[in-house]
């Protein structure tokens, strides 16, 4: 600006100096301003990149590398939202590590975590379609989202999961079979609007404990009024 100004002072009395200070102003300024905006969009680009990548890193087990429980509530919540639109039924599956605990103390906890990371990679690529989700529930227990799946089909992808486990040969120390293996409750939404997130999450929650009652490695569902089937 003072530049600018010494410029029209001058060009009084010499005219193409002062133009030519006037124009070499205006042309800095011109520049200096180009680039501090080019500088401000990069920088925000670089913070809206770095947030993107920090909320997928929130959302993402740190052992296993799948979808921890903050993600698996979101597409939980988003799902039984669309569910509820489109009366679609919507499965939910939780899953159990069968006597998990007997694992770490017998082998350690870095083989349990060896475990979890083998059953977590064999889950997520089992699923049969791309729209279902897997996540780590907490712990040793993981939980499957089957989007537009009654309760017969959930009771496939169950049976499924459990051979697929089973076939991983993983050695468990204390198992009579020698392996390791899983035990799944589910429950099924069928679109009504009576029901809750709450209540789908509760049932397969039951569902879970009773297959373990009944001797683990297999399956069992619960409808959401709470009745066996």
């Amino acid at each position: 600006m003072a530049l600018v100004c010494a410029g029209v002072i001058a060009s009084r009395s010499h005219f193409y100096i002062g133009m030519a200070a006037v124009l070499l102003a205006i042309t800095g300024y011109g520049v200096l301003n180009f680039f501090t905006h080019s500088h401000a969009l990069e920088t925000e680009e670089s913070l809206l990149a770095s947030n993107i990548k920090l909320e997928r890193l929130v959302g993402v087990d740190s052992l296993t590398g799948i979808p921890n429980r903050r993600a698996l509530d979101k597409v939980l919540r988003r799902e039984f939202a669309a569910s509820r639109r489109s009366r679609q039924p919507l499965s939910l599956l939780i899953l159990d590590v069968d006597n998990f605990k007997q694992i770490n103390d017998m082998n350690g906890h870095p083989v349990g975590d060896d475990y979890l990371i083998h059953i977590a990679g064999a889950l997520r690529t089992s699923l049969p379609r791309v729209t279902d989700f897997i996540a780590r529930y907490g712990g040793d227990e993981f939980s499957a989202v089957l989007p537009a799946t009654d309760s017969e089909g959930a009771a496939m992808t169950a049976a499924k999961l459990i051979e697929c486990i089973a076939g991983l040969r993983i050695a468990h120390p204390a198992k009579p079979s020698g392996t390791v293996t899983v035990t799944i409750g589910f429950s099924t939404f069928d679109g009504s609007t009576h029901h809750t997130m709450a209540s789908l999450i509760k049932a397969a929650d039951r569902a879970l404990y009773r297959a373990k009652r009944g001797g683990r490695n297999r399956f069992e569902y619960l409808k959401l009024d709470g009745d066996g089937a």
